[in-house]
C-alpha cells in the first residue's frame, strides 16, 4: 500500500512480516543450539520452520561452488535428527521410530505422525 503522504510503502504492512520472520529464525536458531537435547520437547510449529529454513539453506549451498560449505549439508541431518527425537518425546511414542527416516517409502508414515497431533496415528 501507499502512504497518502508521499507514495512511498507503509511500514505498517511490513511490520507483521519482520515479527514472524525473527521469531521464525529464533525458532531455527534454538533448534541448532538444542542439537544434542533429546530429553524435551519439540512442537508441529518449530518441526516445520525448521525443516522449511533448513531445506532452502541446504539446496542453496549445495547449489553454490564454496567446497567447505557443502559440509553444513551432512552436519544439519543431527539436529533434524534430535528434533524428530524431541517431537516423538511430545508426541509420547517409541524414539525407535526415528530409525524410519531411513525407509524410503515408510519415512512418509513418520511425516504424518510428527506433524499430527499423536492421536491419530
Amino acid at each position: 500500500m501507499y502512504s497518502e503522504k508521499g507514495g512511498s510503502i507503509s511500514n505498517e504492512k511490513f511490520g507483521y512480516t519482520h515479527y514472524f520472520m525473527k521469531e521464525y529464525l529464533n525458532i531455527f536458531i534454538q533448534t541448532w543450539l538444542r542439537t544434542f537435547d533429546i530429553e524435551g520437547e519439540a512442537s508441529k510449529k518449530e518441526l516445520v520452520v525448521f525443516w522449511v529454513i533448513n531445506f532452502i539453506l541446504v539446496n542453496i549451498i549445495i547449489r553454490s561452488d564454496i567446497g567447505i560449505l557443502r559440509y553444513f549439508a551432512y552436519i544439519a541431518i543431527i539436529p533434524n535428527i534430535t528434533l524428530i527425537i524431541r517431537r516423538l518425546n511430545s508426541l509420547e511414542k517409541s524414539r525407535k521410530n526415528v530409525f524410519l527416516v531411513f525407509i524410503p517409502i515408510v519415512n512418509l508414515y513418520l511425516g504424518m505422525l510428527l506433524l499430527s497431533d499423536g492421536k491419530e496415528y
